[in-house]
């Protein structure tokens, strides 16, 4: 649980708790709360509704920091994805999380197979072979994302190792 939920159910505890012993000071049913605690207990729980109602307004409101866009949303435009990478590239296409590798990059053929899946251990995948130049339409749980790429690279890795990689191109096919 994040630290802004856990604060958050911690206020509403407190409100329902307040609430509770409020309204059971109104009606009679706790007769043993002295008249000066009783009387902060309802102006306490006037603060709260108040404080809520102005929380609730600024929230929908005003433009929120919470509302950052994601890094790598689609579409997205010369993805860098090198062969055999241990861990695969994340994508975000509104609240769906996709995990792009590539098993394989032909700088010589020009040809790049990759998996989609939007499972991280890729249990369910789709295996796409791609030519540089030439986009698809693949199918990610019931979304259709054209993917494509026109340039080939390579890095240099340790111990006179070589990756190629692809520049990749992703979107959401209408």
């Amino acid at each position: 649980m994040s630290p802004i939920l856990a604060i958050v159910w911690i206020a509403v505890i407190v409100f329902a708790c307040t609430a509770i012993l409020t309204i059971a000071y109104i009606s009679g049913y706790a007769s043993k709360i002295p008249e000066k605690y009783g009387n902060r207990l309802f102006y306490i729980l006037i603060v709260q509704i108040v404080g809520a109602c102005v929380s609730a307004a600024s929230y929908f409101l005003a433009p929120s920091h919470f509302d950052k866009p994601k890094e790598n949303q689609i579409p997205i435009k010369d993805l860098m994805v090198a062969e055999k990478s241990d861990s695969p590239k994340i994508v975000h296409d509104n609240n769906k999380t996709i995990y792009i590798r590539s098993p394989d990059v032909s700088r010589a053929r020009r040809v790049a197979e990759l998996d989609f899946s939007t499972d991280p251990n890729f249990f369910k995948k789709v295996n796409v072979t791609l030519s540089a130049g030439i986009s698809q339409v693949i199918k990610l749980e019931e979304e259709n994302y054209r993917v494509g790429f026109s340039q080939v690279g390579i890095i240099n890795g340790e111990k006179d190792t070589n990756y190629d990689v692809i520049f990749l191109t992703v979107s959401r096919e209408k």
